[in-house]
């Protein structure tokens, strides 16, 4: 492939039609280049582009490639691929000429996108484009969200708004579908009636497209703050963490329109704490806490006591139980617990768990805290008749059987190795089949109960039992 081809695959494929909602040319940006420097753009373009390109939309299209066509870079479909100059200058710098990768150097990289962006309508300023990756990513090519809008989601109304996955789908054009497909393949490309070979990764003599659609995508993603932090840290594959954050946040956006998951009215958001709480069930899994309210769960609060009004326990969460960035902080006080409207026998419960140290403690071993999941509750009471996932540390995951008998081993070397340290996330796996249960911490298999007496679907709850701790991303799936 010719230099002058590359600039076609890498830069020229592109959306068809205008998407609303973008920038008009120009309107945000200014003197990010200087008036020489996109003269000098000019001139390398004309001889390592000008074969396949055009920035003049009045002009013929040059050749381009068999089944493709070729595509000018200057209007709308071209900028509104790219968030910042950053992804611009990226692309071109580590991405070609595909055939002699930096063979140009970088002044005539900076060159051709400071002319590529003076052929959009960007206006020259004083200080010419250097290579300074901090400071282009703040080079904004398009006007930023409404700041009214630029909250975090929640699973219950949407962790992106259509909008911000139509940009995702703009700028995952420009970064990522060189090598990656999100949504459904097109029968043919460049309108004729074979397919076309389209973008890939090169693998020997064929070209190989990875689609992201399916379960795939999201095999090992259980968070938006996980899928995120992957794309930052990993794409585009040749030049990874290069794009802007806003970039980052809208391909991710796009991805989970990709994949189903329904906008919201909020725009997706740098927090990562509470991307992380953002709940991406695997295939087979629902979400037990939606991240954004109680919906699906009750409560009981006060040692000893039944509900109100045979009772003397409280049902409201009080300040017990609240939401923090997607997750449910429990204080530990009073004694009580939350449970699940629904019952369940048979099922793969799934959640994170985070232990609050507290202040003047020299060691973790100083360290006591108590909370634990209530397997099979049918009557409420604190505390009820149950099979009880000890969560007292540092002894978690253990079995304390309440009014009842169980059979279980628990194995405490594995624990010490599996336990991450106070104030780190840890995961939980609760399994329970054909009367048997299985715990595991972070993917270790820790207690195994052999034999216990329910039969019947039962509620699940979560204890405060005088200790600070956070649950997040609650899944499960029923066997």
């Amino acid at each position: 492939m010719s230099a002058r081809l590359s600039f076609l695959v890498c830069l020229g494929l592109g959306l068809t039609g205008s998407a609303p909602g973008f920038a008009d040319l120009g309107s945000q940006s200014a003197g990010f280049y200087t008036k020489a420097q996109a003269a000098r753009g000019a001139r390398v373009f004309e001889q390592a582009c000008a074969g396949c390109h055009t920035v003049d939309r009045d002009a013929p299209l040059p050749p381009g490639r068999p089944g493709l066509e070729p595509i000018e870079l200057s209007g709308r479909e071209f900028t509104q691929k790219w968030h910042s100059v950053a992804g611009l200058y990226h692309k071109s710098r580590w991405t070609m000429p595909s055939d002699a990768i930096l063979s140009l150097d970088v002044d005539a990289y900076l060159a051709v996108t400071a002319y590529l962006l003076e052929a959009n309508g960007f206006p020259p300023g004083n200080t010419p484009l250097v290579e300074d990756d901090a400071a282009m990513k703040e080079m904004v090519l398009v006007p930023a969200p409404p700041d009214t809008e630029r909250v975090s989601g929640d699973i219950a109304a949407g962790f992106y708004t259509a909008e911000q996955a139509m940009r995702g789908k703009a700028y995952f054009t420009g970064s990522c579908q060189t090598c990656h497909l999100a949504g459904q393949p097109d029968a043919t490309r460049g309108g004729g009636s074979e397919p076309s070979p389209g973008p890939g990764i090169s693998m020997g003599s064929q070209l190989i497209v990875m689609p992201l659609m399916g379960q795939g995508l999201l095999e090992y993603r259980h968070s938006v703050g996980d899928l995120y932090l992957k794309t930052r840290t990993t794409m585009p594959i040749e030049y990874p963490d290069a794009l802007s954050e806003q970039s980052y946040l809208d391909i991710v956006a796009y991805l989970l329109q990709a994949k189903g998951y329904p906008a919201g009215e909020r725009e997706l958001t740098g927090d990562l704490e509470a991307m992380r709480a953002m709940t991406l069930p695997e295939e087979g899994f629902r979400t037990l806490f939606n991240g954004s309210n109680f919906a699906g769960l009750r409560f009981l609060l006060g040692s000893g006591c039944e509900p109100r009004p045979l009772g003397c326990g409280s049902t409201d969460p009080g300040t017990t139980f609240r939401i923090e960035k997607g997750a449910i902080y429990i204080s530990g006080r009073p004694s009580g617990y939350v449970y699940t409207e629904r019952k369940f026998l048979n099922f793969t419960l799934r959640l994170d768990l985070r232990y609050v140290p507290y202040v003047g403690m020299e060691s973790e071993s100083d360290y006591y805290s108590n909370t634990g999941i209530l397997l099979f509750v049918k009557e409420h009471r604190v505390w009820p008749k149950s099979l009880e996932v000890q969560g007292v540390y540092p002894w978690a995951l253990s079995i304390l059987p309440i009014d009842t008998e169980a059979a279980f081993t628990s194995n405490a070397h594995v624990r010490r190795s599996a336990m991450r340290p106070l104030g780190e996330w840890n995961s939980v796996e609760v399994v329970s089949k054909g009367g048997e249960v299985w715990v595991s911490l972070n993917g270790q298999l820790v207690t195994t109960v052999t034999e216990h007496e329910f039969e019947e679907p039962g509620h699940l709850g979560f204890q405060s039992e005088g200790a600070s701790v956070y649950l997040r991303n609650i899944r499960i799936a029923e066997h």
